[in-house]
């Protein structure tokens, strides 16, 4: 009959140790709707120089990592102008410290043809977020490649 008692305690104290989380998904994904709205006001290479970090790497499917804000913005010099690529975050997490989380979604891009006709592409994205000194949140990895439209909801 003690032992419950004595069971109850320990249960407290180690809850007790456990330390609170101070990270909020639900803000950094509210940042990440953000960046996609910068995105689609000012286009994807000005979002990209200002929601990411100096030292972040680009993963682009089928070519080499692009590391450092500087040398993924020169890979936006062949980015047509009337590009639109806007994103919705899914889901995303953010550590106890609040210091590093991720985001994922999916995104929509749009270009013209030749011909003027809107070319549309879906696909998916995870980005790494790490709070910067100042505190703001700054993507340090992101990866992203194509899909096929997604399913309707049901």
């Amino acid at each position: 009959m003690i032992r419950y008692p004595i069971i109850f305690l320990a249960f407290l104290a180690l809850a007790a140790c456990t330390p609170e989380a101070t990270g909020d998904p639900e803000e950094l994904m509210q940042i990440d709707r953000e960046f996609s709205a910068f995105s689609k006001e000012h286009g994807a290479p000005a979002a990209w120089a200002a929601y990411f970090a100096q030292d972040s790497v680009q993963l682009n499917a089928g070519v080499q990592p692009v590391m450092g804000l500087d040398s993924i913005l020169e890979d936006f010099a062949e980015w047509p102008q009337s590009a639109l690529l806007t994103w919705e975050p899914v889901g995303g997490d953010v550590s106890t410290a609040g210091d590093i989380g991720f985001t994922w979604g999916r995104y929509v891009l749009v270009v013209k043809d030749e011909n003027g006709n809107d070319v549309v592409s879906h696909g998916k994205y995870a980005s790494i977020w790490k709070r910067q000194a100042a505190g703001a949140w700054k993507v340090v990895l992101d990866i992203g490649n194509e899909n096929p439209p997604p399913n309707p909801l049901p």
